[in-house]
């Protein structure tokens, strides 16, 4: 799972989180009305405006939380729609929420409070865009409250208005700087997890590559044939391996000293890069032996690609001797489908053990030799 998976994976959770919010704060808000309302009718302050009472207070804004509950659990189930519509569905139905509260029960001035309340649901989901956009919405709500209470039987003196409005904006404004914070806080943590986890993937990388050569290794070989043979049990490729040895490298060795051959297979291994147009599909396995991976040419496309190397090989001058002629061995096996990676090695490995008893240049094809491929082991 990279960066990008986990955040969404973590909004997913803010989501259900959201919704679990807006179904609690919608029975809580229904609940506390009701008593307040039952509270009302026990001390008969209600005898001439009951009706309208109980649907202005608890009737519409009830069914207002409900449906946008109902709506925000609709919605997280689409899988057509992106985790930041999602993102922004939920945090907008706490919004809504906190809005009717804030608009529908101004009677209790203190539920003015819940204006600010949806920017810090926003800061969970780290965008500062939401934030943006529901500062806007929240001085909307503000607004709104504050025209209701217009309709309040008891007279409010100006000061006390304009005080409460004061006192709610500052509400604002704190819990934007708490959002704020808790955005920062996650984007040091995200950065964090990123340059970590790049660090990590370059040491995996690092212990997949052979040092001297840059080539990938055996375990890197081993990884990548058991991603072709699942490749090729699906049929979306007809894979080659082919193992190259370098027939002459112990004569350097012993003649010219193991520094340049280190020379010789740093030569080669560029060669082979240039070749197979980079490192994806070359190895170095061992001290002599390249191998090198296929994916949909034909045979004779690999021996002529073989050929090339070979060919550009054989064409080097080597400083520490003019005269030194490098030349390279090469077993191929085409992928068959009762093998295994280790079969598959073992078949290239037979076919390059032929090629060498034959001659100390040639290139055998596995299909080409009658011997049976559980007859070598690996080397």
């Amino acid at each position: 799972m990279d960066i990008d998976e986990f955040d969404c994976s973590r909004c997913k959770r803010f989501q259900v989180e959201a919704l679990k919010l807006c179904a609690a704060g919608t029975l809580t808000v229904f609940l506390f009305q009701a008593f307040y309302i039952s509270f009302k009718i026990h001390q008969n302050a209600l005898t001439n405006d009951f009706n309208h009472f109980l649907i202005s207070k608890l009737v519409i804004p009830s069914s207002i939380n409900i449906l946008a509950t109902i709506l925000c659990a609709i919605v997280l189930k689409l899988k057509k729609a992106s985790c930041t519509f999602k993102n922004y569905f939920a945090a907008y139905t706490v919004f809504t929420i906190c809005s009717v509260v804030s608009i529908f029960h101004v009677s209790l001035r203190f539920m003015l409070v819940t204006t600010g309340l949806p920017l810090i649901i926003c800061a969970f989901f780290s965008d500062r865009k939401m934030i943006s956009a529901m500062l806007a919405s929240c001085f909307v709500t503000l607004t709104a409250s504050i025209f209701m209470l217009e309709f309040e039987t008891s007279a409010i003196d100006p000061l006390t208005i304009f005080m409460m409005i004061m006192g709610v904006v500052s509400d604002i404004f704190l819990s934007l700087i708490i959002a704020l914070m808790i955005i920062r806080v996650q984007e040091e943590r995200k950065t964090f997890i990123q340059t970590f986890t790049e660090k990590q993937n370059s040491l995996i990388r690092e212990l997949k590559i052979e040092p001297l050569t840059k080539l990938y290794n055996r375990v890197s070989l081993s990884e990548a044939s058991k991603s072709f043979i699942k490749k090729f049990q699906s049929g979306l490729m007809k894979p080659h391996l082919v193992i190259i040895d370098i027939t002459n490298l112990k004569d350097v060795n012993e003649l010219f000293t193991h520094k340049n051959g280190d020379k010789v297979l740093i030569i080669v291994a560029e060669l082979i890069k240039s070749n197979m147009g980079g490192i994806r599909r070359a190895f170095r396995i061992s001290g002599e032996k390249f191998a090198l991976l296929f994916e949909r040419e034909s045979t004779d496309q690999v021996i002529y690609k073989v050929n090339e190397i070979k060919d550009d090989v054989a064409g080097v001058k080597f400083d520490f001797s003019s005269d030194l002629k490098i030349s390279l061995t090469a077993g191929i096996a085409k992928l068959r489908l009762d093998w295994d990676e280790i079969s598959w090695l073992n078949a290239a490995l037979l076919a390059l053990c032929n090629a060498k008893a034959e001659n100390p240049s040639w290139i055998i094809d596995y299909d080409s030799i009658p011997e049976n491929v559980s007859d070598i082991s690996v080397e």
